[in-house]
């Protein structure tokens, strides 16, 4: 499909008490542009990698949670 990356987020679970990383990536060659890569949804204890696209530096990260 046009515009779309083929990256699908992960579907939200159906209980409380999630949680999932995010990585804010700024685009290097587009002032202002931003990507955000999302981890999947972790109850409890859990890890993600998460990396920018190529062409991106990292921003900052963040913590979704459904609290």
């Amino acid at each position: 499909m046009r515009g779309e990356s083929g990256i699908r987020p992960s579907p939200k679970p159906l209980l409380r008490n999630n949680w999932q990383l995010v990585l804010v990536c700024n685009s290097n060659s587009v002032n202002g542009a931003q990507v955000t890569v999302n981890g999947r949804w972790h109850t409890g204890d859990g890890s993600d990698t998460l990396y920018c696209p190529t062409g991106c530096s990292a921003a900052y990260t963040k913590v979704n949670s459904d609290n």
